[in-house]
């Protein structure tokens, strides 16, 4: 399934929108603390969008899990973020994300964010880089605005699942139960 602009919902104040753009295989509260961080210093809207997953299946569920996510964003209060899932299918990165967002939405100003500044990100244009704070760690400057932000760092959190560990403390209950529902990571 292909992308079209009636899938990613249009920006309900602002006409400046930050895309959070990573992978979100699963969507956990590591996400929500880079979420709530950009929304508590209102540069703009949010918007959670998943990279490319490498099967249309996987793809769905990653799907359906950023949904649930952004829903329970909103509902608990946590942060008003808005799912743009077009990135899903195969072949989109954070950069062509950005690209569809601004052909589809021209009338908005966007900017990116991303956790992590990585060899694949090359020219593409990173606004904010969200990373945990490391005593003498590198100054990763280089590529323009970066604002640094606290988060939880989880790694390796589907292996864990699989390996049959109850992770359900770092994840939305809604996210964790349909996790659990469709034998995900096992």
């Amino acid at each position: 399934m292909k992308p079209t602009p009636g899938m990613a919902a249009k920006p309900q104040s602002s006409d400046k929108v930050v895309i959070l753009s990573c992978g979100l295989n699963p969507p956990t509260n590591e996400h929500m603390a880079m979420v709530s961080a950009l929304a508590s210093r209102k540069i703009g809207d949010v918007w959670l969008a998943p990279e490319a997953e490498e099967d249309e299946a996987t793809g769905c569920h990653v799907k359906a899990m950023c949904t649930i996510f952004c829903a329970e964003a909103k509902a608990s209060g946590r942060a008003d973020v808005t799912c743009c899932t077009a990135g899903i299918y195969k072949g989109m990165k954070a950069k062509d994300i950005l690209s569809w967002c601004r052909r589809t939405f021209p009338n908005k100003s966007f900017e990116l964010a991303t956790p992590m500044i990585d060899s694949w990100l090359k020219g593409t244009p990173v606004d904010y880089v969200l990373e945990r704070k490391r005593a003498g760690g590198p100054n990763k400057s280089i590529l323009g605005q970066i604002v640094k932000f606290d988060y939880v760092q989880l790694g390796g959190i589907s292996k864990s699942i699989a390996a049959g560990r109850d992770e359900s403390r770092n994840f939305f209950p809604a996210v964790w139960t349909y996790i659990q529902k469709h034998g995900l990571y096992r």
